[in-house]
């Protein structure tokens, strides 16, 4: 019994003489993993490793806390190759898959246990270690029921640590935080909620108010859960429409744990509004000074023609006799007294008369006047001149001679209809007194309203007056004792009378447009 007890001994001391320790790593190495190696390690042991280390790529060690029937993304620490293996006894407790797209594996815990993934290249360099802990919890029904409720929300993590389970992460719309706050009220002593609004989404939102303001001179900035808004606008009421635009977009505030326990404060603008607006309305401009007022220039002619004719026919033999007979008496102390008779008469209009003859007078007045004024303003022309009238016979036989104004006379008041338009309103009161060659005088008087597009003239009055008049034996000598009367006369008049009045309104630039013209027709400045 003792030599078949001391055999097998002797044979397990003298086996590392003949191999070597260099043999014995080896086998080791290819029946166990690196983890089993590593708490074997004897001194030769290790210095083997430090010279296989130093053919490997460095790598990085991962521990892993997973839960049973609880998928686990981890996210890997580097970019791996395009191919690689999985190794090492991790099947035993979890199935693993890598996820190129986001660089992670999934873990899948199956049951309770220990295990190790090495993830290697082509080469069988180890890139990364993953050391698996799976324990089965208690949460497991609240990890699955939580999960199938949030799986449509995208960029949150559900993990099972320290007997709770803790929902980490960041979300794009906010009304999601408040979806897993409805889910997790559920289980208020089991699980916590870390999830919050990623930054990035509140400066999408800032670029969205801002495409949709589109006013360059306001700029849209997301700051710490705010939108602020500064810059510069016109008119209080624009500044209200984009503030209005902005609440429109800006969502929903949430308030994560520390805030509701006050450990952490908001200004009171930023906590309940959300949009702080800096936007300054700009001072109204002061108002331009009004454009200077339109000139018109209203130019009327006045023409006047006076015809008159006269003719007469006249016979008349009607001789008269006058008596000159007288007698005279002379009384003197000479010798010639006594009286004188003297029989005398005198036969007038002894010879027939004939008078036959035709007058006939033609007159033309013209008269023009012009006058500027300013656009919706009055204007008034007169230009008269004295002409004896008639003369007054006083008392004592002294004689007065009188005096009347004879010209043109003009008051037009003239208003442009639009801004753009070129018609002209037009008031018009004017009166024109003539003096003829015969030692008459014509008074002529217009008042009117009128419209007139400018540049062209209207006729804004007119009158035309004929008179004709014939007489028979009106010049009848009256009072002669004729001897023999025979007469007889016959007189035509006719008189034509015609006047017109012409307006022609003008718009100019300045009161100086046309001045040049006139100076041409007047020789002024040669």
């Amino acid at each position: 019994m003792t030599k078949t007890i001391i055999w097998p001994v002797v044979l397990l001391l003298l086996i590392p003489r003949f191999l070597g320790a260099e043999e014995l790593v080896k086998n080791v190495d290819q029946k166990l993993p690196n983890t089993m190696v590593v708490r074997s390690k004897t001194a030769e042991v290790i210095q083997e490793d430090e010279i296989q280390d130093k053919k490997r790529v460095p790598y990085k060690r991962r521990f892993l806390n997973l839960t049973v029937s609880a998928l686990h993304d981890e996210e890997l620490p580097i970019e791996l190759p395009a191919v690689v293996h999985f190794k090492g006894d991790y099947k035993n407790v979890a199935n693993a898959v890598y996820l190129k797209k986001i660089n992670s594996i999934r873990f899948n815990p199956l049951k309770e246990g220990q295990g190790v993934l090495t993830v290697t290249d082509l080469k069988g360099r180890i890139l990364i270690e993953y050391r698996l802990d799976v324990n089965r919890s208690k949460l497991d029904q609240v990890y699955r029921e939580i999960q199938s409720l949030l799986a449509d929300i995208d960029g949150i993590q559900i993990k099972i640590l320290n007997n709770k389970i803790v929902l980490d992460g960041q979300v794009i719309v906010p009304k999601e935080i408040g979806r897993i706050y409805n889910v997790i009220s559920n289980y208020p002593d089991q699980v916590i909620s870390l999830v919050t609004v990623a930054p990035h989404a509140l400066k999408k939102v800032a670029e969205l108010i801002a495409r949709e303001i589109n006013n360059p001179e306001v700029e849209v900035k997301a700051i710490n859960r705010a939108i602020f808004l500064q810059g510069f606008v016109n008119s209080k009421e624009e500044r209200d429409n984009i503030e209005k635009i902005a609440r429109i977009y800006f969502p929903e505030i949430t308030t994560d744990k520390s805030e509701q326990d006050q450990v952490l404060k908001k200004a009171p603008q930023i906590a309940l509004e959300g949009i702080v607006n800096l936007i300054q309305v700009r001072p109204p401009p002061p108002d331009p000074p009004p454009p200077p007022p339109k000139i018109i220039q209203i130019v009327v002619h006045f023409v006047e023609m006076v015809k008159d004719y006269k003719k007469g026919f006249l016979f008349s033999f009607m001789p008269g006799l006058q008596d000159n007979s007288a007698i005279t008496f002379r009384s003197s102390t000479g010798t010639n007294e006594g009286s004188e008779t003297t029989i005398t008469g005198v036969i007038d209009n002894l010879l027939p008369k004939l008078n036959w003859g035709k007058t006939h007078g033609y007159a033309r007045v013209l008269k023009s006047g012009s006058i500027i004024l300013k656009n919706a303003s009055e204007g008034k022309m007169s230009s008269t001149v004295r002409v004896p009238d008639s003369a007054i016979i006083q008392q004592g036989g002294a004689v007065q001679q009188t005096f009347r104004n004879v010209g043109f006379n003009l008051s037009v008041f003239a208003e442009i209809a639009g801004e753009r338009s070129d018609l002209i309103n037009l008031k018009i009161q004017t009166k024109v007194d003539s003096a003829l060659a015969n030692a008459n005088f014509t008074e002529n008087e217009v008042k009117t309203e009128i419209t007139v597009r400018n540049g062209q003239s209207a006729a804004f009055a007119g009158l035309i007056n004929n008179s004709s008049s014939s007489g028979y034996n009106k010049n009848m000598p009256q009072g002669r004792n004729a001897i023999i009367s025979l007469h007889a006369d016959r007189t035509f008049n006719r008189d034509q009378s015609q006047f017109v009045m012409f307006v022609t309104p003008l718009i100019k630039a300045s009161a100086s447009q046309g001045t040049e013209k006139i100076k041409q027709r007047f020789k002024i400045g040669e």
